[in-house]
């Protein structure tokens, strides 16, 4: 008789305990799912990075965060809330990793930019041929010109033409990628062509 009762007495307090749990897990994922919002917003404020479409999926997270902290404090004193508290702290959790795996797939699938640019040396009106990942381009350059573009190509080409009747027939060339000086060329007969393939 005696251990009945006192099953009996220890079953309310473990019935207690339960929403207690879930007051207290759905606090931390709300911490959680707050602290990750937090993290993400700049991405989203700053342009090209994830854009304005994923504000609302942000903020959609933000406010999932909120109610469930909110919730979770308020769970002490109402236990029937604490359910509620850990759902809404799954919820915010669960959009923020998704944001997470979007922005990470993004990454990889991202593709990878070079910083390109090209020089020449040579006499006045010299004709500089080069091409980005749109289009090409012939156009005169002055005795030491120069063009900066990024590619996602892993070569590069610029050819470079004194005009016929200049007695300036030394020319040179340069591709520096990513900063670095990967070619360079010179010729004394007017024309020179600078290629630099990566692989």
């Amino acid at each position: 008789m005696d251990r009945v009762a006192v099953d009996e007495q220890e079953s309310p307090r473990a019935d207690e305990r339960q929403p207690r749990r879930r007051g207290m897990v759905g606090l931390w994922l709300a911490i959680v799912s707050l602290v990750l919002t937090a993290a993400l917003l700049p991405l989203v404020v700053i342009p090209g990075v994830l854009g304005v479409l994923s504000l609302p999926v942000v903020l959609l997270a933000a406010a999932a965060g909120v109610i469930g902290l909110v919730l979770s404090i308020r769970a002490r004193s109402a236990r029937n809330l604490a359910g509620w508290a850990l759902r809404f702290g799954i919820v915010g959790l669960a959009v923020n990793v998704a944001m997470i795996a979007v922005i990470a797939v993004g990454v990889i699938s991202r593709p990878q930019y070079t910083q390109v640019e090209v020089r020449a040396q040579g006499g006045p009106g010299l004709t500089a041929t080069f091409a980005d990942d749109f289009e090409s381009y012939t156009e005169a350059w002055p005795q030491n010109g120069w063009k900066q573009f990024t590619t996602t190509k892993s070569s590069a080409e610029i050819s470079i033409t004194s005009p016929e009747d200049s007695t300036q027939r030394d020319v040179s060339c340069q591709i520096l990628w990513n900063g670095e000086v990967v070619v360079e060329e010179s010729s004394d007969t007017g024309s020179v062509t600078c290629r630099y393939d990566e692989d």
